[in-house]
Parts: C-alpha cells; structure tokens; sequence
C-alpha cells in the first residue's frame, strides 16, 4: 500500500494492491467501485497506525530539525561520543560539530605531585651568572650550576627533584658517591615530567641507605620578567630604564632559578655565589665570605664572583639574592643588609627597612 499525493490540487490517492486506486478530494473520499467514503483524516490515521511509508513526495516532518542539533551541541559540551543518529544529514561523532561554546576538554587533575622523599638535601652550593646587559630585555638570560650533597633515605635508583623553565646540559649531569676516590658515575639517564616539573635522574644501581652522594649539574634559562623565580624588573633614573635582577621564591618557585628539591619541609642548607660585573653590587641571606675570586673579562666586561656565608637550615622559598647598579643602591647595615634607593625620603627610606626588619623577624626566623 502506497499513500501518494497526486499533481491535481487537494487530491490524493492510495494504491492497495492490484485493486483500482482510491481517489479522495477535499475532504471526501470516494471508491471507485464502491460507495465506501472516507475523510482524509482517517486515511491519514489508518495509513500511520499500519506502519505505512511516506514518499518523498508527502510533506516532511513538522520537528523543527534545529532541536536535534542542540541536542546534539549539548552532547557534545558534556564530551560523549554518543551519535544523535535523528539528526537530519548528520553522520558521525556528535562531539564534532562546532558549537559557540567554550573549549570542553577536561582538564586532567594532576596526581602525586609531591617527591617521593628516597633522598633528603644537606648543602647546595649554588652558582648564578645573570646577563642582563643587552638592549633588549628579550635577549636577558641566566646560566648556572648547582651541586647538591644528598644523603639516602631509602634504597633507590632514581633521584628526583624539581626543574621549571630550565635548560640542564645533559653532559654535565654527575651522580657519585660522596668521597668516592673514582668518582664512578652513577647517572644513566636523565629526564623530564612537565606536567610535576619533576627532573628525574635514573641511576645504573640503587643508591645505599645512609650513603651520602654527590649530584652536579649545569644549566641555563631565559631572564625573564615573571615575578617568579629569578627575573629582572626595571626603575628609571633620569631619562634612562635601569635593570636589577631579584628573586621570589615563595612558595614554590626556587625551581624555576636552579634544580632544587622545592617542597617546603625539604630544609637544607645554601651556599650561594653570584657573578656580577664589577660596576654592580650583589646580596644574599648571608654576608659575603672572605674567600676572594681572582676577576675574569668576558665580551669586553670585567665581572666580580660574591660568594656569601653558609645558611641556616632553611627551605627553599626562604632563599634569596639581588644583583643591581652599585650606585644606585645602599645598604643599611642597621639590622643587616636592607637594600633601598639614596632618592627616596628619609621617611620611605625608614618604612622600607622597618617592613624589611618586620618581615626578617616574623616571617623568617621562626623557620629557620
């Protein structure tokens, strides 16, 4: 049986069979060889109730198709691969079609994003050569090495500390057991977990339980403006922009200056030396050392090594330096090195080493 609408105005007509069609117009409908008459809408119900298919001819569903594709749009937004197969034309995954909404990749929740605690840190000797000379601020960069006595706390043949943003040389990386008279590398190979800014050094053998060992590394990254780890930021004198390079390392950036174990209740104890030219002047938690470097020229400039006390057992966040223009700077030695600009009033002068003495005996101290 086939339900057709014929090219006559207002006539349809239904084919059952080899019998002769039915022909209704209007409302009525009549049979040809009977007296039968039928309304076109209990032809229309009967035809639907038995399952019957409509022609291409016969008018489309009245379903406005736009509510399918929001449905689909919504589909996709919860991120199922679910296919709205009622879609008209559309075949595929439902999570493709383009929608106004945002970006709706999940965004993976990182785990386990704490050390594992195999080896705990005694002393870095830490050594940081910033190179903010150029013109540009984009050409800043700092190049370093670290040296790190660690001890084992559990057999273990990985290392794993924190890295972000920097650029270990590979063939500067040892591993060795302290005091070892053949200095037998332990490293076999190094790499990287982006994602836990883990620098992970796996080792030929596990190291022993109460051993003390010895891990080097040189390194390099760009100087940049960020307020986090080590960066340059700027002052004007006179007409001219003037460059100094500081640190922030609360809470967890010391990573970002140099490898390090970052977690705060990892306390250990620095040694920092700072390279500068010999027209600046550098600082540090501690006072300057009485070891003295002999000076080196590079590219035309005479640069000074300050290398600075041992530390108190300290976190990592705790640490820090700056290396600026000497004489644009002073030190107050008051309560210690208070670094402040000679223009500043007398009053901004005394507020800025009253908050610095503040901080040193609030903050500071309690955690050393």
């Amino acid at each position: 049986m086939i339900f057709q609408r014929c090219n006559e105005k207002d006539t349809w007509t239904i084919n059952i069979g080899e019998e002769s069609p039915i022909v209704t117009s209007g409302i009525l409908a009549r049979n040809l060889k009977g007296s039968v008459h039928l309304t076109v809408t209990l032809i229309l119900v009967l035809v639907l109730s038995l399952g019957l298919s409509v022609c291409d001819g016969c008018p489309p569903p009245t379903k406005e198709p736009v509510t399918l594709i929001e449905k689909c749009q919504q589909l996709a937004h919860n991120g199922t691969s679910e296919v709205c197969s009622k879609c008209p034309g559309f075949s595929g995954n439902a999570a493709t079609i383009e929608t106004p909404t945002q970006d709706v990749k999940q965004q993976k929740r990182v785990k386990d994003v704490r050390l594992p605690g195999d080896v705990k840190p005694r002393i870095y000797f830490v050594t940081l050569m910033p190179m903010f000379f150029t013109d540009d601020p984009k050409d800043f960069t700092y190049t370093g090495r670290v040296e790190i006595w660690i001890c084992c706390d559990k057999p273990t043949d990985k290392i794993i500390l924190h890295a972000k943003h920097l650029v270990v040389e590979p063939a500067s990386v040892e591993v060795i057991r302290f005091n070892d008279d053949s200095a037998t590398q332990l490293l076999w190979k190094m790499s990287y977990d982006e994602e836990r800014e883990f620098l992970i050094l796996e080792l030929t053998t596990n190291l022993t339980y109460g051993v003390e060992y010895s891990v080097v590394m040189s390194f390099s990254a760009v100087l940049d403006n960020s307020l986090q780890g080590l960066y340059y930021t700027s002052y004007s004198k006179g007409n001219d922009t003037m460059y100094m390079v500081t640190t922030h390392f609360q809470g967890t950036h010391a990573r970002r200056a140099f490898p390090c174990f970052d977690e705060p209740a990892i306390k250990s104890q620095f040694s920092i030396i700072l390279i500068r030219p010999s027209h600046m002047m550098s600082i540090s938690n501690m006072p300057h050392s009485e070891n003295l470097f002999d000076n080196f020229t590079q590219d035309g400039m005479v640069f000074v090594k300050d290398e600075f006390q041992l530390t108190p057992i300290m976190s990592t966040y705790l640490l820090a330096f700056v290396v600026c223009e000497r004489s644009d700077f002073l030190t107050s030695k008051t309560r210690g090195d208070v670094l402040h600009m000679p223009d500043l009033t007398v009053q901004d002068n005394y507020y800025s080493n009253k908050t610095m003495r503040s901080s040193a005996e609030s903050f500071i101290l309690p955690f050393l």
